[in-house]
């Protein structure tokens, strides 16, 4: 038994934990247990308190949700959703679903004469939980708490794909690194339950729906099904979203990093590492290198990555001419890029590159010594940053606007081996439902898997970069190699992206236009990465720093 685990004694069953002194005391070991959770979104802020607002018993498994409000000592408070159950601590601990980590405390019931020992803990995965919540979505049960409601809603597919499932589902908790919770059902259907809640319909059902329902598209997992937290006078919170299972190899992402790794393997076998010859070197910016073929020396060291990425280019674009399909529901269809939309856009992400710029400040003696140079010369180009982006206001950009992926890289696209499907239609989470729901221009989610090449690529030699200095002959070299793969690899991804959304209405006609909007986009999605950098792995900031000073020299150059 853990003697460091927090000890609550209560008077009755295990659930009166959620009244009176009870209550009480388990909000205030509910700070610490959250801090702890890969899931948990606030880690870079103070919590001042958690209060928990909703308690929904999940009977007649010893289950409850609850909904706990996280208060910061600055900026807006945050809501969490947790699976609180009752259990034995030995049983617990064995449970690949909940293990120790997941304890929150232990439990001494006393009613009379009689005592009960056992630990609360995130119930996320067990057994019960998980029959339970397939069940609710198929029968659309209704779960009541002290405020709200949890709702079950099947999707028009969902009976059909339950029909073809045989029985019993094995239950496994997908282990992964994500911001929300993932539960598989056999090899036919994945749960995502939304630990941070966000009031409105998360854009994962909402796309997913329409994906499955208006347009059939082929390259993304089907809907299956919803759980809401339903409460009076509140709008309706997505709590959870069930897809048709997606037999896969793994993400593009583990993909990629296999293709550099395979890519450097004769390379830095070689002493000294061998240098770039001059002539390989891309001196063109990236659509301009997508509108002609890659040198032989590409195709020759990349080996089958070039046609993948070009396969990846496609089941892009067809996503997004799904997503520009004309409809009636609300949040789709087609908008203009407006004068005034484009000054928004510009002031937007310029507030942005204001704050992640005085993140780094407050954040700066905290990094790597090696590091330090890039931070201090990012913070002297602040205003080639804001010049960079004011491109977005400065011309009109002659095209549509349509509903976006919103959070798109490499991590979100499932490898079948021999194809791509694209996941997680979430957003960036930090952002609001409504923000999630604005439409933009596609070059925004082309711009996430350009960084996100190039991101694999430093991720993958992420040992051999930590210890080089940014001004030595062996950095250059490394830097060399590694920009001829990641130039090429997406400039083959944007040639055949274009080949299929020519024509479209969301693309403009004027190559320039498009490349102010590649350009403003791929910077913005750079300041995000510095910034979740900066708040969850410092050491890794170089990346996004180098990409910043990369892109601003880009524009410097003649």
């Amino acid at each position: 038994m853990d003697s460091q685990l927090p000890l609550l004694e209560i008077n009755g069953s295990w659930d009166d934990v959620f009244v009176g002194t009870g209550r009480r005391h388990l909000e205030k070991l509910l700070p610490n247990f959250l801090a702890s959770r890969r899931w948990f979104g606030g880690k870079a802020r103070i919590i001042r308190a958690a209060h928990i607002s909703d308690v929904l018993p999940m009977r007649p498994a010893p289950i409850s949700y609850a909904v706990v409000q996280v208060i910061y000592n600055d900026g807006e408070p945050e809501v969490y959703l947790i699976p609180l159950g009752f259990g034995n601590e030995e049983h617990v601990r064995s449970t690949e679903s909940a293990g120790a980590g997941s304890i929150l405390a232990r439990l001494e019931l006393k009613k009379g004469e009689a005592r009960t020992s056992g630990v609360l803990y995130d119930a996320f995965g067990d057994d019960a939980l998980s029959t339970m919540t397939l069940d609710m979505i198929g029968s659309k049960r209704r779960f009541h708490g002290e405020i709200g409601q949890l709702v079950g809603r099947p999707s028009r597919s969902f009976r059909r794909m339950r029909n073809q499932t045989a029985e019993p589902l094995k239950v496994a908790v997908l282990k992964a690194d994500q911001s929300n919770s993932t539960l598989l059902y056999g090899d036919k259907f994945l749960l995502k339950q939304f630990r941070r809640l966000a009031e409105g319909v998360n854009p994962e059902l909402e796309i997913g729906e329409f994906l499955t329902d208006a347009v059939a598209f082929a390259h993304s997992p089907p809907l299956a099904g919803a759980i809401e937290y339903v409460a009076p006078q509140r709008p309706i919170v997505t709590v959870g979203v069930l897809q048709g299972y997606v037999h896969n190899q793994g993400t593009a992402w583990n993909y990629t990093v296999e293709a550099v790794e395979s890519y450097f393997e004769g390379i830095l076998v070689q002493q000294p590492w061998p240098e770039l010859p001059p002539d390989l070197l891309p001196r063109a910016s990236l659509l301009k290198l997508a509108a002609g073929a890659a040198p032989h020396k590409a195709d020759a060291m990349f080996g089958s990555y070039l046609a993948s990425a070009e396969l990846l280019g496609r089941r892009s674009a067809e996503m997004h001419i799904a997503l520009a399909t004309p409809t009636d529901r609300p949040n789709f269809g087609q908008e203009p890029i407006t004068p005034y939309y484009q000054r928004s856009l510009y002031q937007t992400m310029r507030n942005t590159a204001v704050r992640t710029l005085s993140l780094l400040k407050r954040k700066i003696g905290g990094l790597a010594e090696n590091v330090r140079p890039r931070a201090e010369e990012v913070l002297a180009r602040e205003s080639e940053i804001n010049k960079r982006l004011r491109q977005v206001a400065e011309r009109k950009i002659n095209a549509m606007r349509i509903r976006c992926h919103g959070d798109y890289h490499l991590g979100q696209v499932l490898h079948t081996g021999n194809d791509f499907m694209i996941i997680d239609y979430e957003g960036e989470p930090t952002r609001s439902i409504n923000e999630r729901q604005i439409k933009a221009s596609p070059f925004r989610d082309v711009a996430g898997m350009v960084r996100s090449f190039d991101y694999a690529c430093y991720s993958a030699l992420a040992d051999q970069i930590a210890g080089l200095s940014r001004g030595s002959v062996e950095l250059q070299r490394l830097r060399g190699w590694m920009q001829f793969w990641t130039s090429w690899t997406s400039a083959a991804f944007l040639r055949a992206y274009l080949a299929v959304a020519r024509g479209q209405s969301f693309i403009p006609a004027s190559i320039e236009e498009s490349q102010v909007l590649l350009d403003v986009y791929t910077l913005e999605k750079v300041l995000y990465e510095l910034r979740y950098e900066l708040n969850n792995r410092p050491d890794w900031s170089r990346i996004p720093l180098h990409g910043i000073l990369e892109l601003l020299d880009e524009a410097a150059a003649p």
